[in-house]
Formats: structure tokens, sequence, C-alpha cells
């Protein structure tokens, strides 16, 4: 869904958001409001309007910024001036135009740590499908467990970059050390992804995930609990961090080098076996619509510009992808 300026339109669906953000556009108008009131001679209480529209916009931005923290969207990189809400009809639904500014489109995080720097991969970034090879097909993933495995394997895929980035070091040790820096991150990205959930992004609307799991069967443990995208990308999250974290503490005890060795046999094991069982996916929905003779390669998105479910964009294996910029961490 977009306009002419390329923005994206996002609905609004659920109740929570719906709320912090109706008593911003409430206070955002009452402020507009009190801030066009003309000053008159004799009139004593311009000073008090005034104050009274400031504490309006102050009121407006903290109901946006509630607002932004039931949402997926990056807290510090959203500024409510630079984007517009209305109401459809049709939908009954409200409707946040968002700009389209890349802002979200990172995917490489700079981490700096006492036994150096690292650079690790983020998943599911915003990909604008429009800048794709123009030799390609795009079709909606309407099966969960398709987008559950994809999800899996994103998630895998990162770890397993940021686990052979942390052991580029001499030190078998030290690159322990990294790895555990990493792991602790992935604690907190997960608790805060899990944390911005609301009940009715879980079917049955509660979470009840069991405590011990087998990684490469967590796309059906996916599809039991997720019923929404942004679920899926939570859980999936979730689920590798606490795979990757119980994996890491089973093997604490060893030799440093037979350590480094069985943890990262194992990570690739996992990540080949849950590959493969994408791939196999991938191409029994690609083949129906790509030509059976000419190459391809497949790659699921999760989110997509312009804004829909997730995606698998079938193109030749010549296209380019555009590079990820990178973020610091402080």
């Amino acid at each position: 869904m977009e306009d002419s300026k390329i923005n994206t339109l996002q609905p609004v669906i659920s109740p929570s958001e719906s709320w912090h953000l109706a008593t911003a556009q409430a206070y955002q108008l009452a402020a507009k409001m009190a801030s066009e009131i003309k000053p008159k001679e004799g009139i004593p209480i311009m000073d008090e309007v005034s104050r009274l529209a400031q504490a309006y916009v102050d009121e407006a931005d903290s109901a946006w910024q509630a607002y932004l923290r039931q949402s997926d969207r990056a807290i510090d990189t959203c500024d409510r001036a630079s984007t517009r809400v209305t109401y459809d009809e049709n939908r009954a639904l409200p409707l946040v135009e968002w700009p389209q500014d890349g802002s979200e489109a990172w995917g490489m995080v700079d981490v700096h740590s006492e036994d150096g720097d690292m650079v690790m991969a983020t998943p599911f970034r915003v990909v604008d499908t429009r800048v794709l090879p123009k030799d390609k097909i795009i079709l909606k993933l309407h099966d969960p467990h398709h987008a559950a495995s994809a999800a899996l394997v994103e998630t895998m895929q990162c770890a397993m970059r940021d686990a052979t980035g942390a052991f580029q070091v001499p030190d078998a040790t030290m690159g322990w050390r990294r790895l555990c820096s990493i792991l602790d991150i992935y604690r907190q990205a997960a608790n805060i992804a899990m944390g911005r959930l609301a009940d009715d992004d879980y079917i049955g609307w509660r979470p009840n995930l069991p405590s011990r799991y087998e990684i490469v069967n967590a796309a059906s443990l996916l599809c039991q609990h997720a019923a929404t995208a942004r679920a899926q990308c939570a859980l999936a999250t979730f689920l590798m961090a606490a795979w990757v974290q119980a994996m890491a503490d089973s093997i604490e005890g060893m030799d440093p080098e037979a350590r480094r060795d069985e943890f990262l046999a194992q990570l690739k094991r996992a990540t080949k076996c849950l590959q493969d069982s994408l791939n196999a996916q991938n191409n029994a929905v690609a083949l129906t619509q790509w030509p059976a003779n000419k190459p391809m390669r497949c790659m699921v998105i999760f989110r997509p510009l312009p804004q829909s479910i997730p995606v698998l964009v079938v193109m030749s294996p010549k296209g380019s992808v555009t590079k990820l910029p990178r973020k610091k961490k402080a």
C-alpha cells in the first residue's frame, strides 16, 4: 500500500495501539486549537492558554511514545511530525502513514567490548522490494509453517555469522567471552521483542511455550502459538536465543578449543537442517510461478515495503541486493 510520495500505510488493528494513537491525536488537536486562540486586549489569561497548549503537546508526545512501544517501530527513528494518521471508513481502521526514509533498513550493528569490537547481523530488516532486480516475482506467504521456517532460518543464520565472528581471535577463551557478550544481547533482544507482543498476537491469546524443545522442530511450535507475523519474528528470536544459550551452557566445562569447535558444529548442523527444509518449501512454491528451466534463487522477506505479510521473492541468480547499512551500538 503506498501513495505517490512512496509512503507506506499501516493499518492499526491492535486495541492497545489504537488507544494510545487516538490519545496522541486528541491531545495534538487540542494543542493546535489552543495555540490558535488569538490574544485580545483586556484578556489576561493568554499565558495560561499557552501553558495549557504546551501541556497538551507534552501529553501528545507521551501518548505517541506509548504507541511506538506497542508497535514494531524503532522509537528513536520515528518522528511524529513526519507521519500522518487517517481513518479508513471501508476498513473501519485507523491508518498510519509512515515516510519511507530507510531508517529501519539497517542490518549490521557495531558492538564494542573489552575483548575487541564485533559486528552483529540483525534479522528481519525492512527490505524495499522495488529496488530488487526487475527479473523477479513476489509471492505472499499464506502458509504459516513456511513463514515460521523462514523466521527460524533467518535468526539462526544471524547466530551462525555472529558466532563465527566472535571466534575470529587467536585465543579460544577470548572468543568464548565474546560469544557470551553476543548471547547476552540475544537475550535482551528476545525479551524486548516478546514484551512488545499483545495477547492477540498469540493463538488462544496466551503464550504457553514449553521449557524444552528441539530447534529443528521449532517451526511447528511457532505455528502452534504465533497468530501474527510479528509474533513469529519475536518467538523465533526468543527460541533461537534460548536454544543457543542452552547449548552453550551444556558444553561450558569443555576445553576452550573443543568447546569452540563443538558450539560451531552444533550450530551449523541445526542451521543446515532448518535451511534444507526451507529450501524445499521455497522451491515448491517458486516452481508454480517460475519457469522450470530458468535458474533462480529465493529470498523470504518478513518486513517488505510496500508493507504486506511475509513474501517470497524469486529472482535470477545474477541479481544484486543492496548491501546492509551499519548502525553503531555504544
